[in-house]
């Protein structure tokens, strides 16, 4: 089935809650993924600085491939609305990008929380896909697309600004495996993200 317009007008929040019941998870286990599987290893931190690398990796980039999708895929200069909806093959990057954040956030979370953060977000974004893949198909631009204009680089990086700030906290992390440190910087980068993606997108998020 494809996603129903209030999926497509509220991504974010839905993104943000299914992300939220993830981190829930620790009420019920105390490690996370990484740890669980590699804490009887006798090389445990080499392994964890390891594993996160790659997750940090995965993370970086998504925020690249999202932040590039959006570069100039909606509008025309000046603010001006285009009739046609973006190239599907910029749109479905978006959707890769999407889904490798997921896994690379899903790594500071339990095992639980891991499945639910990855097959949570596998299920929206198929839905998404599909329901872009329907309009696209009959000419029909979707809400997203029909609200955005042109915008650069700068106005990009504010659209995946939690992405960037997730990057930045869990490569600090991986240097530091402090657990303190990144509970502290994944909440400002949340929170700093969260407000930048809210004054860039409007209300409707």
């Amino acid at each position: 089935m494809r996603a129903t317009e209030f999926e497509e007008r509220h991504a974010t929040l839905l993104h943000q809650l299914v992300v939220g019941a993830a981190f829930l998870t620790y009420a019920l286990e105390r490690d996370d993924v990484v740890w669980r599987f590699i804490k009887d290893s006798p090389a445990n931190r080499v392994l964890e600085h390891a594993l996160f690398a790659f997750a940090t990796f995965l993370v970086g980039m998504a925020a690249i491939i999202c932040t590039r999708a959006r570069v100039d895929v909606y509008g025309t200069p000046g603010g001006r609305q285009s009739e046609s909806p973006p190239p599907a093959s910029r749109m479905k990057s978006r959707y890769r990008g999407d889904f490798l954040y997921a896994i690379g956030l899903a790594s500071l979370v339990p095992l639980t929380g891991f499945v639910i953060l990855v097959l949570g977000e596998a299920i929206r974004i198929s839905r998404l896909k599909r329901r872009s893949d329907a309009l696209s198909r009959v000419g029909v631009i979707g809400h997203e697309q029909a609200t955005h204009s042109k915008i650069g680089w700068l106005g990009a990086c504010r659209r995946e600004a939690i992405k960037w700030g997730i990057f930045v906290a869990m490569v600090a992390f991986t240097i530091t495996l402090n657990d303190r440190v990144a509970d502290i910087l994944i909440i400002l980068g949340w929170v700093v993200g969260l407000i930048l993606v809210k004054t860039s997108f409007g209300p409707t998020l």
